[in-house]
């Protein structure tokens, strides 16, 4: 049964935590738009992680500014979000885990398996990039789509995030779950803090991949 908590950042915001199943764990960082309770009830999302990590404890958490974590910090940047994901383990008194990084996420984990070699044992990258630049106009033009029409800027994510696969196969963000918390849906200043997180989240991770000592999967 997936259980979830939260714990406090450094910086004092409160980040939502997600954990399911049991045994050595996996950590799942989120990717730059996140809510934990409607994708575990995507049927490919589900299928994927149950896949991928059976077997595994699975530790999940929404990013700051998105999904069920404090929707205004203060601070997006690569260590704020690195600090997030201490946090995260630290919280759960995980010693030792593999990591997850997908799409700007990897930067997370990156950095994260450079600070503390002892704690990973492995690093997986899916979809990572090292940076946005080129795409911040398409990113903005997301945002303003985002507040007056849902349908056409799921589609478009769906697009973004799956651009080789035919379009009835991709997966779409769901348009809202029944308390309102979705974060997409809540409007433009949401979608900024989308576009913010990933925007930052690539900024100087280059410095860390000299020092990462696990095993990193691409």
């Amino acid at each position: 049964m997936e259980r979830f908590q939260f714990a406090k950042s450094s910086d004092g915001v409160r980040i939502a935590i997600s954990t399911l199943g049991s045994g050595p764990p996996a950590v799942m960082i989120p990717f730059w738009f996140s809510f934990m309770p409607i994708e575990r009830q995507m049927p490919p999302a589900r299928a994927f992680f149950d896949g991928a990590f059976r077997g595994r404890l699975q530790v999940y958490y929404d990013k700051r500014g998105i999904g069920l974590s404090d929707r205004s910090p203060p601070d997006f940047s690569l260590d704020a979000l690195v600090s997030d994901l201490k946090t995260v383990t630290d919280f759960l008194g995980l010693s030792q885990f593999v990591l997850f990084g997908p799409g700007d996420g990897g930067c997370v984990a990156i950095v994260y398996a450079a600070r503390h070699p002892e704690r990973v044992s492995h690093v997986i990258l899916y979809g990572a990039y090292r940076s946005l630049e080129g795409i911040s106009p398409l990113l903005e033009a997301l945002v303003a789509l985002m507040s007056v029409e849902w349908d056409l800027a799921a589609q478009a994510m769906a697009q973004l995030a799956n651009p080789s696969r035919r379009p009835h196969l991709r997966p779409r963000p769901p348009r809202s779950d029944p308390g309102g918390r979705c974060g997409a849906t809540t409007g433009g200043g949401q979608g900024v803090s989308l576009c913010r997180s990933g925007r930052s989240t690539t900024q100087g991770f280059r410095g860390a991949l000299p020092a990462v000592r696990s095993g990193v999967l691409v």
